[in-house]
């Protein structure tokens, strides 16, 4: 029987679960539009009535997808709006064949969850576990999950390998062998507070042995001309143009291939970062969207880090603290020989920027031509291709792959 991923679409259900992205991104797919050749086994039903009758014509073997919000309280304020979907799905001759899927695919913080797992609970409790899928990207929040759902499929799952490996696919970046000119390479987009402390201390003592970019204060790495994903060749504007769709998953291959490792500054450091970032409107009108800051954020990675298998770089990671554990965890090897990895631990964050910078000064005291001989060593090497062929295996073995086809570009989680 055919597969079918059924995504609501009706008026009230988008007021209920797709106030925001990521959440939007899966319930509202013509704003995000998809290729035909990049879609599968997916429908869309416009009203709760189209949606019993498919589940009633036994034609398919149905899952709903749903959107898990950014931020939680969004989710678990519409209270039991969820439980009277599935009450009035149950009640359809094949609801025990249903599958609900429940995904963010992009970001999710590990913030005020244990609020919307007690809500979740409650609202899917007529539901059997076994069908129950969930595909989050947070590690650590699966695992919470997975303990008080054992019997549901709950899995690791993100849209930057996809994105990330689109974007690049018929670029074909080769890893030079040539001696490179700079020990690394930072890549900075929004203005941050732990991006700050990286950059400037870049610019007081490693102008000469770095490159680094950072958007809002408007200092670039320039432009390029390289072959654009869809339309072929034509002027790339890298790093600083954010008009430009693949800024921050196609940078210069050029800097790349003349820097040996990469400083990574992930999009948020500590828990107040995140609450002054989405605090204000959101643009559908809602003014309570903070993200509470309840609880510790951890398990958030992102296309910053991801991007550096695809281009085999070691890392330097200034992020969440044990961002570096939880790496290793989901199967990525580490490079210890270039960067002293003591900061991972550190949880108080100040101490562990510090940690950071230390271990970069350790980093950049070394000669060029000795992080030209480690870059190329057997062990480095082996495990850079190692860290590719898993970010690659993740992209053609994504469990979305049942509804799209792998490596066409989607925005859907």
């Amino acid at each position: 029987m055919k597969e079918l991923l059924v995504i609501p679409y009706w008026e009230d259900f988008h007021d209920i679960f797709a106030k925001t992205r990521p959440a939007q991104l899966c319930v509202k797919p013509r704003d995000f539009e998809l290729s035909h050749d990049g879609v599968r086994n997916i429908a869309l039903a416009n009203s709760i009535e189209q949606l019993e009758e498919l589940i009633e014509s036994n034609d398919y073997n149905i899952t709903i997808n749903f959107g898990f919000h950014i931020r939680p309280q969004l989710d678990y304020e519409t209270e039991n709006k969820l439980f009277l979907i599935v009450e009035r799905i149950s009640k359809c001759k094949n609801f025990n064949k249903v599958k609900w899927r429940f995904a963010n695919g992009w970001d999710i913080y590990n913030l005020d969850e244990e609020a919307r797992l007690v809500w979740f609970l409650e609202q899917t409790k007529l539901i059997d576990q076994k069908n129950i899928i969930m595909h989050l990207n947070n590690d650590v929040v699966v695992k919470d999950y997975k303990k008080v759902l054992p019997d549901a499929d709950i899995k690791f799952y993100n849209v930057y390998y996809n994105r990330i490996h689109l974007n690049n696919e018929k670029l074909n970046f080769q890893p030079s062998t040539n001696k490179r000119q700079k020990h690394c390479v930072s890549f900075n987009g929004r203005i941050c507070w732990h991006r700050d402390q990286i950059v400037n201390h870049i610019e007081s003592n490693y102008k000469d042995k770095c490159y680094y970019s950072y958007i809002e204060k408007n200092i670039s790495l320039g432009t390029q001309i390289t072959e654009d994903t869809d339309t072929g060749p034509k002027p790339d504007i890298e790093m600083f143009d954010r008009n430009f769709e693949d800024w921050m998953l196609k940078p210069s291959y050029n800097i790349l291939n003349d820097s040996y490792a990469h400083i990574v500054t992930e999009t948020f450091f500590d828990p107040h970062s995140i609450a002054v970032a989405f605090n204000g409107i959101d643009p559908d009108g809602n003014t309570d969207v903070n993200i509470k800051p309840i609880g510790n954020p951890n398990g958030l990675i992102t296309e910053k880090i991801y991007k550096t298998f695809l281009f085999e770089q070691p890392l330097l990671i200034v992020a969440f603290p044990h961002t570096l554990k939880l790496l290793k965890e989901i199967g990525f090897e580490s490079f210890p020989e270039f960067f002293n990895e003591d900061y991972d631990a550190e949880e108080h964050h100040h101490i562990r920027l510090q940690k950071v910078i230390n271990s970069l000064d350790e980093f950049m005291k070394m000669d060029i031509n000795d992080v030209h001989e480690l870059y190329h060593s057997n062990s480095v090497q082996e495990k850079l291709k190692f860290n590719k062929k898993l970010f690659l295996k993740n992209c053609y073995e994504s469990p979305i792959n049942k509804w799209f086809v792998p490596n066409k570009q989607y925005q859907l989680s």
